[in-house]
């Protein structure tokens, strides 16, 4: 929590000051996480979602998020707040099950005897590229005006669907390498969708990646990693 603390709310702070005393013309994006809407009880989930945090990573997201909307509202300082949701790429870090699967694949490949254990294969996550989400915040800074918005593609796939995808970019059978224990807990646990409506609306953003081609290169720039290493 105090490492939470420290960069999503302290750093922040220091940020906002800085931008209302020395540099007023500064635009600042922070970033949020879906995290902060909990278990919603509708999806998709937009920008006038109920907040309701249930960790503290959560609750200094939403820390985050107020103090932008008392700087724009109170000093005028253009803060803008993306909520994101999963956004993925090869630089993912390794206890995330997106890569872990992707890297599980390609060790699949080198090592048939390896076998990749993974939670709730039907827990579902909604899933986007990292570089669009990137370009989703270049364009959030480039409005007139700060606001808030949900950065998400909209969609919903179960953590099975990544799974085969993975094992047949390499022309695997994921069935014969992975072992499902429904007991352990895949992150995220709750399953949360956006709705980037207001993105699009205001912004002109859409997904230019899908889902399977997301994958593909999680794998593909794994592969690539792998051959650079060697």
């Amino acid at each position: 929590f105090g490492q939470s603390f420290s960069v999503n709310v302290t750093s922040l702070f220091n940020f906002l000051e800085a931008v209302r005393q020395f540099s007023p013309e500064t635009r600042l994006f922070y970033a949020a996480s879906s995290h902060i809407f909990g278990r919603p009880k509708t999806e998709p989930q937009d920008e006038n979602t109920r907040i309701q945090p249930l960790n503290l990573y959560a609750v200094t997201k939403v820390a985050g998020l107020n103090l932008c909307r008392m700087y724009r509202t109170v000093h005028h300082v253009f803060a803008s707040v993306g909520i994101l949701y999963n956004h993925e790429s090869p630089l993912r870090g390794g206890q995330f099950v997106s890569q872990k699967i992707a890297r599980g694949a390609v060790r699949c490949r080198k090592d048939p005897s390896y076998r990749l254990v993974l939670g709730d294969l039907k827990g579902e996550v909604d899933w986007g590229y990292a570089p669009d989400y990137v370009d989703a915040m270049h364009r959030i800074l480039s409005l007139p005006k700060a606001d808030d918005f949900v950065i998400a593609t909209g969609e919903k796939h179960a953590v099975e669907d990544f799974v085969r995808i993975a094992f047949e970019t390499l022309g695997l059978d994921w069935q014969k390498f992975v072992t499902e224990r429904k007991e352990i807990i895949t992150r995220p646990a709750v399953a949360l969708v956006g709705n980037p409506a207001k993105l699009a609306g205001k912004t002109g953003w859409h997904p230019s990646v899908t889902f399977p081609e997301m994958v593909k290169k999680m794998v593909n720039g794994l592969l690539s990693m792998i051959m650079v290493q060697l």
